[in-house]
């Protein structure tokens, strides 16, 4: 487990184990870990669904962000799993992958089986290429930059990056995220 200081506790579970129920602050989290936060959106309306990804440094600093828009889903879990596969795009070697759906959660780790298997082997495939790779769940009040970042993907069909340099609609969010313990 990564160290931790009297700043604040975080609470992560290796692949296989037991999840728990609910994160903490990781503010005291080494330099060299990111923080991974992956939300989706379903627009029903639409057969569409949106991606949400905000990466961050242990230090809660944020590094970059993406949004996407996924055509044909019809089930709000299709998008949240889709959404961890952009994990690999940072380029880092020791990752904390958090998210608030509780069912992709669980099938990462292999706890209950899922109809959604392909995707779910999918990311478990890209996530090996990682030195190490810890998954979290977290309640919805601790994921909202990224929900916020896929709500956003209803508008435009292309990908959308930010990097060190996040969109004003998740500032006051961000600097929420920093103070807060979930």
């Amino acid at each position: 487990m990564p160290p931790v200081s009297d700043e604040g506790t975080f609470e992560v579970y290796e692949k296989g184990s037991e999840a728990p129920k609910e994160a903490t602050n990781f503010k005291a989290l080494e330099h060299n870990i990111y923080k991974i936060n992956f939300d989706g959106a379903l627009f029903e309306n639409q057969n569409t669904g949106g991606i949400g990804v905000v990466f961050r440094d242990g230090r809660e600093n944020f590094k970059t962000a993406v949004k996407r828009r996924e055509q044909f889903v019809s089930e709000s879990y299709e998008v949240e799993a889709l959404s961890t596969c952009f994990a690999e795009e940072l380029g880092q070697q020791h990752i904390i992958l958090e998210g608030n759906c509780l069912r992709v959660i669980q099938a990462l780790h292999m706890i209950s089986p899922d109809p959604m298997g392909h995707l779910i082997e999918e990311v478990n495939d890209r996530l090996r290429y990682f030195q190490s790779t810890k998954i979290s769940h977290t309640e919805r009040e601790g994921n909202i930059v990224a929900h916020l970042i896929a709500r956003s993907a209803a508008e435009g069909d292309s990908p959308v990056y930010w990097i060190e340099d996040p969109p004003s609609f998740i500032m006051d969010q961000l600097n929420v995220d920093v103070t807060a313990t979930f």
